[in-house]
Protein backbone atom coordinates (compact mmCIF):
# COMPACT_ATOMS: atom_id res chain seq x y z
CA UNK A 1 0.00 0.00 0.00
CA UNK A 2 1.48 3.38 -1.07
CA UNK A 3 1.99 6.30 1.96
CA UNK A 4 -0.95 8.45 0.54
CA UNK A 5 -3.21 5.29 0.66
CA UNK A 6 -2.17 4.56 4.06
CA UNK A 7 -2.65 8.51 5.05
CA UNK A 8 -6.40 8.38 3.82
CA UNK A 9 -7.18 4.73 5.65
CA UNK A 10 -5.54 6.44 9.01
CA UNK A 11 -7.92 9.31 8.01
CA UNK A 12 -10.81 7.32 7.38
CA UNK A 13 -10.22 5.20 10.87
CA UNK A 14 -9.87 8.37 12.80
CA UNK A 15 -12.88 9.87 11.40
CA UNK A 16 -15.04 6.71 13.35
CA UNK A 17 -14.58 8.73 16.31
CA UNK A 18 -17.51 9.12 18.78
CA UNK A 19 -17.91 12.35 18.16
CA UNK A 20 -18.74 13.22 22.36
CA UNK A 21 -15.97 11.50 24.09
CA UNK A 22 -13.36 11.05 20.81
CA UNK A 23 -13.02 7.25 21.55
CA UNK A 24 -12.84 4.75 18.23
CA UNK A 25 -14.25 1.15 18.57
CA UNK A 26 -12.58 -1.68 19.33
CA UNK A 27 -11.54 -2.58 15.83
CA UNK A 28 -10.89 0.60 14.46
CA UNK A 29 -8.27 1.39 17.33
CA UNK A 30 -6.67 -2.01 16.43
CA UNK A 31 -6.70 -1.11 12.69
CA UNK A 32 -4.98 1.91 13.80
CA UNK A 33 -2.60 1.00 15.26
CA UNK A 34 -1.73 -1.58 12.17
CA UNK A 35 -2.11 1.17 9.82
CA UNK A 36 0.28 3.23 11.89
CA UNK A 37 2.83 0.90 12.55
CA UNK A 38 3.13 0.95 8.48
CA UNK A 39 2.79 3.87 7.56
CA UNK A 40 5.80 4.32 10.39
CA UNK A 41 7.46 1.71 8.17
CA UNK A 42 6.56 3.67 4.61
CA UNK A 43 7.54 6.85 5.87
CA UNK A 44 11.32 5.20 7.34
CA UNK A 45 11.41 3.45 3.71
CA UNK A 46 11.01 7.07 2.41
CA UNK A 47 13.49 8.38 4.48
CA UNK A 48 15.91 5.80 3.77
CA UNK A 49 15.54 6.73 -0.18
CA UNK A 50 15.92 10.01 0.73
CA UNK A 51 19.51 10.00 1.73
CA UNK A 52 20.62 6.80 -0.39
CA UNK A 53 20.01 10.03 -2.94
CA UNK A 54 21.33 12.34 -1.05
CA UNK A 55 24.58 10.33 -0.59
CA UNK A 56 24.71 9.49 -4.21
CA UNK A 57 24.39 13.69 -5.49
CA UNK A 58 26.94 14.34 -3.19
CA UNK A 59 29.38 11.19 -3.98
CA UNK A 60 28.59 12.98 -8.19
CA UNK A 61 29.37 16.25 -6.59
CA UNK A 62 32.95 14.74 -5.32
CA UNK A 63 33.01 13.43 -8.86
CA UNK A 64 32.57 16.53 -10.54
CA UNK A 65 34.54 18.47 -8.51
CA UNK A 66 37.12 15.84 -9.91
CA UNK A 67 36.70 15.89 -13.41
CA UNK A 68 36.65 20.07 -13.31
CA UNK A 69 39.97 20.04 -11.88
CA UNK A 70 41.27 17.33 -14.08
CA UNK A 71 39.73 19.41 -17.30
CA UNK A 72 41.14 22.99 -15.70
CA UNK A 73 44.61 21.29 -15.56
CA UNK A 74 44.40 19.71 -19.26
CA UNK A 75 43.43 23.41 -20.34
CA UNK A 76 46.01 25.00 -18.31
CA UNK A 77 48.72 22.61 -20.22
CA UNK A 78 47.30 23.27 -23.50
CA UNK A 79 47.51 27.13 -22.96
CA UNK A 80 51.15 26.40 -21.68
CA UNK A 81 52.10 24.38 -25.02
CA UNK A 82 50.14 26.95 -27.33
CA UNK A 83 51.96 29.78 -25.56
CA UNK A 84 55.75 28.05 -25.43
CA UNK A 85 55.14 27.28 -28.94
CA UNK A 86 54.16 30.45 -30.36
CA UNK A 87 56.97 31.83 -28.21
CA UNK A 88 59.66 29.77 -30.08
CA UNK A 89 58.07 30.58 -33.65
CA UNK A 90 58.82 34.00 -32.77
CA UNK A 91 62.29 33.46 -30.99
CA UNK A 92 63.18 30.95 -34.13
CA UNK A 93 61.66 33.63 -36.71
CA UNK A 94 59.46 31.21 -38.10
CA UNK A 95 56.04 32.41 -38.34
CA UNK A 96 54.56 28.81 -40.30
CA UNK A 97 55.65 24.95 -40.23
CA UNK A 98 53.75 22.29 -42.61
CA UNK A 99 54.07 18.84 -41.04
CA UNK A 100 52.75 15.56 -42.60
CA UNK A 101 49.79 15.68 -40.58
CA UNK A 102 49.02 19.41 -39.12
CA UNK A 103 49.95 23.02 -40.15
CA UNK A 104 51.00 25.23 -37.53
CA UNK A 105 50.79 29.21 -38.50
CA UNK A 106 51.58 31.92 -35.91
CA UNK A 107 49.40 34.80 -37.43
CA UNK A 108 48.01 38.15 -36.05
CA UNK A 109 45.04 38.35 -34.03
CA UNK A 110 42.06 39.88 -36.04
CA UNK A 111 40.57 41.90 -32.93
CA UNK A 112 43.17 44.18 -30.70
CA UNK A 113 43.27 43.64 -27.23
CA UNK A 114 42.91 46.83 -25.78
CA UNK A 115 44.87 47.38 -22.33
CA UNK A 116 43.56 50.48 -20.09
CA UNK A 117 46.67 52.18 -18.31
CA UNK A 118 44.72 55.32 -17.08
CA UNK A 119 41.08 54.65 -16.46
CA UNK A 120 40.67 58.96 -15.56
CA UNK A 121 42.00 59.90 -19.34
CA UNK A 122 40.30 57.73 -21.44
CA UNK A 123 37.38 60.18 -22.63
CA UNK A 124 33.50 60.00 -21.43
CA UNK A 125 32.31 58.85 -25.09
CA UNK A 126 34.24 55.47 -24.42
CA UNK A 127 32.95 55.23 -20.64
CA UNK A 128 29.24 53.60 -20.12
CA UNK A 129 27.82 53.76 -16.50
CA UNK A 130 26.11 50.54 -15.17
CA UNK A 131 23.94 50.51 -12.43
CA UNK A 132 23.25 47.72 -10.46
CA UNK A 133 20.54 47.28 -7.64
CA UNK A 134 20.31 44.06 -5.34
CA UNK A 135 17.56 44.03 -2.94
CA UNK A 136 18.56 42.79 1.06
CA UNK A 137 16.86 39.80 1.52
CA UNK A 138 18.26 40.12 5.13
CA UNK A 139 17.12 43.71 6.24
CA UNK A 140 14.10 43.02 4.87
CA UNK A 141 13.50 39.67 6.86
CA UNK A 142 14.60 41.25 9.79
CA UNK A 143 12.60 44.55 9.26
CA UNK A 144 9.57 42.74 8.85
CA UNK A 145 10.59 40.20 12.55
CA UNK A 146 10.71 43.41 13.85
CA UNK A 147 7.27 44.17 12.99
CA UNK A 148 7.73 46.80 10.74
CA UNK A 149 5.74 46.70 7.45
CA UNK A 150 7.95 46.41 3.83
CA UNK A 151 5.86 47.06 1.01
CA UNK A 152 6.39 44.79 -1.91
CA UNK A 153 7.58 41.74 0.54
CA UNK A 154 6.49 39.48 2.66
CA UNK A 155 8.20 36.92 5.16
CA UNK A 156 7.27 32.78 5.49
CA UNK A 157 8.27 30.46 7.18
CA UNK A 158 8.69 27.08 5.53
CA UNK A 159 8.66 23.38 6.51
CA UNK A 160 11.85 21.15 5.62
CA UNK A 161 12.09 17.94 6.54
CA UNK A 162 15.00 16.71 8.81
CA UNK A 163 15.98 13.02 8.76
CA UNK A 164 19.04 11.63 11.30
Amino acid sequence: MKLYELSAELDAILDQADADTGELPPDAAEALDTLSLQFAAKAEDCAKAILNRNAEAEALRVEIMRLEKRRDALCDQTQWLKDYLLAELDHAGIDHIDGELLKVRAQRNSAASVTITDEGAVPDAFKRAVTEVKIDRKAIADAIKAGQEVPGATAEYGKHLRIR
